[in-house]
């Protein structure tokens, strides 16, 4: 197994902070997601670490059955992301690592804090955090699978 580096993501864009919280907007190197920030400190610019965490989750579940063919398991596992609301998502991912829960989609790593021992998830969530304090490296990454 081979790690990969998963770069800090970018802060585009910070709603007023109301009672420190605020939403957000993020880049990865392929996508952009708008999260919910409590307490907040952002500002536009700024790197965050690249860990997302995952609340209120209504489906995280493999996007096929194993006895599938492989060209099938290979089409459905394929990375998705789709803004389903303000700060919900659905979409399917890689799992980094079961264990500790997180799942990359779009360059994003998200924690769902604990995934099934599986290659892929599809999963739908009703919102998406970030932490709300910004990186002190300019390009800190995890090491995953």
């Amino acid at each position: 197994m081979t790690g990969t580096v998963f770069p800090d993501l970018l802060v585009l864009h910070v709603d007023e902070p109301g009672d420190e919280a605020a939403s957000v907007t993020l880049t990865s190197d392929q996508a952009a997601v708008t999260v919910f920030c409590h307490p907040c400190t952002l500002s536009v610019g700024q790197r965050v670490r690249n860990r997302l965490i995952a609340l209120d989750v209504r489906l995280l579940q493999s996007p096929y059955g194993f006895d599938w063919p492989q060209d099938e398991r290979e089409k459905l596992g394929r990375d998705r992301l789709t803004r389903t609301g303000h700060y919900a998502y659905s979409g399917t991912g890689r799992v980094i690592d079961a264990g500790r829960g997180l799942v990359l989609v779009h360059g994003f790593l998200v924690d769902f804090g604990k995934v099934p021992e599986i290659d892929h998830v599809e999963f739908d969530i009703l919102r998406l955090d970030c932490e709300g304090n910004a990186s002190d490296e300019e390009c800190r990454g995890i090491i995953g699978r």
